[in-house]
């Protein structure tokens, strides 16, 4: 959970192109190949608002959520759910497991350090 006294911008994304459909179209790619695990975050709803055919045509103003995606809901994607399952039995069933706790020193109770390379 990020408190609301710290900066919620985890991250940015930036893309460019020769126009603003080419943009557009490469910050959905992006987007779509963005994760971020544990906590919740908009990168749906900003793929969907980049998608929006009013969006797309520039259509924009201070109304254009409530007017154009009053009752918008997430949809939660498979593949995310089974990257973070996966991620999830690899570190229980990983035998450097073991060592966690082991050592009092900072470099074994580096989590980096004792679960071993691992990604999703």
């Amino acid at each position: 959970e990020v408190p609301i006294f710290y900066d919620p911008i985890m991250s940015k994304v930036i893309t460019y192109g020769k126009d603003r459909e080419e943009s557009t179209e490469r910050m959905i790619l992006a987007l779509k190949d963005y994760r971020i695990l544990g906590i919740k975050n908009n990168v749906r709803f900003l793929i969907d608002v980049l998608s929006h055919p009013e969006y797309r045509k520039g259509n924009l103003f201070t109304g254009f959520l409530d007017q154009h995606m009053p009752e918008w809901q997430p949809q939660h994607e498979q593949r995310e759910l089974t990257q973070a399952l996966a991620g999830a039995a690899l570190v229980a069933t990983s035998s450097s497991r073991q060592n966690i706790g082991a050592s009092t020193t900072p470099a074994a109770n580096n989590p980096w350090q004792t679960l071993g390379g691992w990604e999703l």
